[in-house]
């Protein structure tokens, strides 16, 4: 290209500047259009928004409600803790009825601390992160499962396998692993 193209150039360059910023300042301030766009969000916009620990806890850090984990194995049936025994685990506090429970957890806390967090399974599902309730619990293979109402885990309950897989499918888009 020769001196008077790049002149020209920069001629219109100059000219068509201030008009674009003019026309997207313009544009941003009279409706701007990231803010009516719907983002693109597969069912997991919570995800994207909300940045949560791995494990479902209270204001004071406890883990299901100060349920005792290792109660749900040994007695099928949620049982208080109390924060007297104590075990601290990915971050979050775990009360027990007995020093035994404790120490059992201890052990092995992957064997008894709650699958997908205490998180309610069929809420993680459908792409929602809620609370479990620790009164509405299962047992599935030997992994402690939470949901949030009595529906929901039957709902879950219906097509278990299949419903794990695509819990399992979000967990991994929520938290890697």
């Amino acid at each position: 290209m020769d001196v008077s193209g790049m002149m020209n150039i920069a001629k219109i360059m100059k000219t068509i500047s201030p008009l674009l910023v003019a026309l997207i300042a313009a544009s941003a301030s009279a409706s701007p259009v990231w803010k009516m766009q719907k983002p693109v969000t597969h069912g997991l916009s919570v995800f994207a928004e909300t940045k949560k620990s791995r494990i479902a806890v209270d204001a004071q850090g406890v883990a299901i409600q100060g349920y005792d984990p290792v109660a749900y194995f040994k007695q099928n049936k949620p049982v208080k803790g109390s924060p007297k025994n104590q075990s601290v685990y990915q971050g979050a506090k775990f009360y027990f009825a007995s020093a035994a429970d404790k120490k059992e957890f201890d052990k092995n806390p992957t064997k008894y601390a709650p699958t997908y967090g205490g998180y309610c399974a069929n809420s993680l599902r459908k792409g929602v992160l809620k609370n479990g309730d620790p009164n509405v619990f299962y047992i599935y293979k030997g992994k402690l499962y939470f949901c949030s109402t009595k529906a929901a885990a039957e709902e879950f309950e219906k097509d278990i396998d299949k419903h794990l897989i695509e819990t399992d499918d979000n967990w991994r888009q929520l938290f890697g692993s």
